[in-house]
């Protein structure tokens, strides 16, 4: 197997956890398996929480074009014209 370079984010589904956790019960490998876990949900929110920013800031910046007049907004380059 090797890695193609994406990273592909899926829910994970809490009974697989729970499967792979007690496989693995009782072995050293459990606590990286378990911070891995910790890691990945940790990045999902992380990127959610990016994203929220992403899209606030685009509504920000769109209500700033609100009252200038339709007439001045160029669709090629998706700005107003002054």
């Amino acid at each position: 197997m090797s890695w193609d370079g994406t990273f592909k984010y899926e829910s994970i589904n809490p009974s697989r956890v729970n499967e792979i956790l007690e496989q693995y019960k009782g072995q050293p490998v459990l606590d990286y398996i378990i911070e891995l876990y910790k890691l990945i949900e940790y990045q999902k929110d992380l990127i959610n929480k990016q994203e929220k920013q992403l899209i606030a800031l685009k509504h920000i910046d769109a209500w700033k074009h609100y009252d200038k007049p339709i007439e001045k907004y160029d669709s090629k380059t998706r700005k107003y014209t002054n």
